[in-house]
């Protein structure tokens, strides 16, 4: 009996899924290895939640799958071609800028101009040098006001995936949980294509996830959270202009790390402190300083993403003209989650 067309198509994400795992899950434990003789070790310090030097800088692992086997999609298979070509000019820039910063620390000014510089390069690319109109609900259908918003959106996004990469296996184990979900509603709504690549996604970050779960034995570092945030809102820019999928099924499936990360810094703001200094008052810090296990916090807010935020999220896409009102929904228990647990203060 042929196989149905679907069928065929699940069959080469399975199989792709699988050679991505597997690479990525090798290319971890090369970089483990190797990480002395690089100079990628992340030495603990007063604000380090682990007690002992660790090999960082794992992001590479999953990013280099991705862009390969992304690259050769992108050749293969033409209508994937306005969804792949931003990320393979925008991934390797992060990355590199991750890569530098993992080893020699970067000065935060430089970090966000370059993060602004290849958010609007994104932004043109997206619209193809403007062609298309990328207009948000919520804003005036003024060109200008939604590309600022648009650019800032990606700083912010690449921004808050870095601040919330603080326990081991958190920030690995929602991107996969996200993607996963966004790939379902993808897949529902007509666009398998960008189902595939964030199964894609799934899988290479998976692979890293091994070797990052609690006790943690590498770190994705600046290099793998600024790869993971700039992706994630790319795509959901390519969303919003070539697939029938809602924009705000992407801030509501992400909602927890967006509402961790601009509620704690907003607090911070307002109490005087430097929001770019390292510190520990993020949701998940004070989870832990209740005694919560890296495991325990990185379950709990993988389960609020798949039991509670991805319902929203679908509905979000089914009913995109009522999306403020579920954007407001679904981030109502978790602005009371940071005020509960005095996220941003001492």
């Amino acid at each position: 009996m042929n196989p149905l067309p679907g069928e065929g198509k699940l069959l080469v994400v399975s199989i792709v899924g699988s050679v991505a795992f597997l690479l990525s899950l090798v290319l971890t434990k090369l970089l483990i290895n190797s990480a002395d003789a690089i100079g990628m070790v992340d030495s603990p310090n007063q604000r380090s939640s682990h007690s002992k030097p660790t090999p960082k800088g794992g992001g590479l692992a999953f990013f280099l799958v991705f862009i390969v086997l992304s690259l050769g999609i992108y050749i293969l298979n033409p209508e994937y071609k306005p969804i792949v070509f931003p990320l393979l000019f925008g991934a390797p820039v992060v990355v590199l800028l991750g890569w530098l910063d993992d080893r020699y620390t970067l000065s935060a000014k430089l970090r966000l101009g370059v993060h602004f510089l290849v958010a609007t390069f994104i932004f043109a690319l997206v619209t193809q040098w403007f062609q298309f109109e990328l207009f948000a609900s919520f804003l005036p259908e003024i060109f200008w006001i939604n590309a600022v918003f648009c650019i800032l959106f990606i700083s912010w996004f690449i921004n808050l995936y870095n601040f919330m990469d603080g326990a081991d296996g958190l920030a690995a184990s929602t991107a996969i949980a996200a993607s996963v979900l966004m790939a379902v509603i993808a897949y529902f709504h007509d666009s398998p294509e960008i189902s595939l690549i964030y199964c894609l996604i799934a899988y290479t970050v998976s692979g890293f996830l091994c070797f990052n779960w609690f006790p943690a034995k590498i770190f994705m570092g600046d290099t793998g959270s600024y790869f993971l945030g700039f992706v994630f809102a790319a795509l959901a820019l390519v969303c919003k202009v070539h697939a029938n999928i809602s924009f705000y099924s992407h801030i509501i499936i992400f909602g927890f790390f967006i509402t961790d990360a601009t509620y704690t810094l907003f607090m911070r703001a307002l109490g005087g402190h430097n929001v770019f200094h390292a510190h520990k008052q993020f949701g998940f810090h004070k989870l832990m300083a209740k005694g919560w296990t890296d495991r325990k916090v990185s379950a709990f807010y993988t389960m609020v993403i798949v039991l509670w935020l991805f319902p929203l999220a679908n509905l979000a896409s089914i009913y995109d003209d009522y999306g403020v009102a579920i954007v407001a929904i679904s981030y109502l228990p978790l602005l009371v989650f940071e005020v509960y647990n005095k996220a941003g203060q001492p």
